[in-house]
């Protein structure tokens, strides 16, 4: 989503960077990097200063190459601009995509979802600007079915007038801004389902730092959000959007929703190494859920990024189930320490070790 912003920023320079305090201005990139005010140098900095991914242009540059087609700087420009146009690979992907998906007793959100954004609906006139009020625009929808149907045909409308005015030019304001303001936390006070995320530095974050840090981090174990959830049929949230390390983060438990299993699974690895080029190594991770009849389970496996060490586990059902017993009941739950914060069971290794981590406030 964040990508639709090329489509206006690439011509007319963004100068309120309010969701990264810690920027450089485009004129300062300018002098910094010893550029002129053209198309490459707003790539550059749009890239580098405000979406968080400085090696982007490089690695682009990279692909081109690999496809041995042109790769000067204003080829990598043009491959960016192309890309965000009706047919290009951002474009159709954001006509395709979904902010929100249910499949049986599974709802699927890029972030994550919690009492604040779970059934809010924002307006089509949502800015995309920090909300100092606390009061954004917006209304709750009153069961899952209606919200996800109504989040979705309003994600669709948006993506439709950015792609009428792809070259954003027609007015002064951004096309498809609500879209592009629903992804930021601070332009929705907390309540959007695609910026939201349990996982800070690699871990759940504390429950103090839950409560305290509503533009940053959903808590993991509202109790409130998952009764609402499961009374809705969902027993599991899967996510992305933050990486959580070399193995998924999980959260399962018996003491939200009815008390019968609730799970959270965040399984995006990227990032998982500090010492590999490409910042994964050898680290993959695959989660498929499974159908077992009244019930669903969750079964995961993947590699650790450095020494290639395998992980291979199901979590129990959800709802639990007496008739079935293969499962691992660690993985997900916390152990306490001699010392300090307690441990998070992340993943039993195939040789019969578990592999853990914990997190002192959101330090990993």
């Amino acid at each position: 989503i964040s990508k639709m912003r090329l489509t206006s920023e690439l011509r007319r320079v963004r100068s309120d960077i309010f969701w990264r305090k810690d920027a450089l201005d485009y004129q300062d990139f300018l002098r910094k990097s010893a550029l002129r005010d053209t198309r490459v140098a707003r790539l550059k900095w749009l890239l580098e200063e405000t979406l968080g991914c400085p090696d982007t242009f490089e690695h682009r540059r990279q692909e081109l190459r690999s496809l041995g087609n042109p790769a000067e700087d204003t080829d990598v420009a043009d491959s960016f601009d192309l890309a965000v146009r009706p047919g290009g690979v951002y474009a159709e992907y954001l006509v395709r995509a979904q902010l929100a998906a249910v499949i049986n007793d599974t709802l699927f959100v890029h972030g994550g979802v919690d009492c604040d954004s779970l059934f809010w609906m924002p307006p089509d006139s949502l800015l995309f600007q920090a909300d100092e009020t606390g009061e954004v625009d917006g209304r709750y929808c009153k069961d899952l079915t209606t919200w996800v149907d109504e989040l979705n045909a309003f994600a669709s409308r948006q993506v439709r007038r950015w792609l009428q005015d792809e070259d954003g030019l027609c007015s002064d304001s951004v096309p498809g801004e609500a879209l592009i303001a629903y992804q930021s936390r601070l332009a929705t006070c907390g309540r959007s389902v695609v910026a939201a995320g349990y996982v800070q530095s690699m871990n759940f974050a504390s429950r103090c730092f839950c409560r305290e840090s509503v533009t940053l981090v959903s808590d993991y174990s509202c109790r409130d959000c998952a009764r609402v959830l499961v009374s809705h049929g969902i027993r599991r949230v899967l996510v992305g959007h933050r990486p959580c390390g070399a193995a998924p983060a999980i959260f399962h438990s018996n003491r939200v929703g009815d008390g019968r299993g609730f799970e959270i699974i965040c399984a995006d690895t990227n990032y998982s190494s500090t010492t590999a080029a490409d910042r994964r190594g050898a680290c993959w991770v695959e989660v498929i859920i499974a159908d077992r009849g009244g019930c669903s389970q969750a079964a995961i496996a993947g590699s650790l990024p450095h020494d290639d060490s395998n992980f291979e586990f199901k979590l129990p059902c959800c709802p639990e189930s007496a008739a079935i017993q293969d499962f691992d009941p660690f993985v997900g739950t916390q152990v306490p320490a001699v010392s300090g914060p307690s441990w998070w069971v992340r993943a039993k290794m195939v040789n019969g070790l578990y592999y853990l981590c914990r997190s002192a406030g959101v330090e990993l």
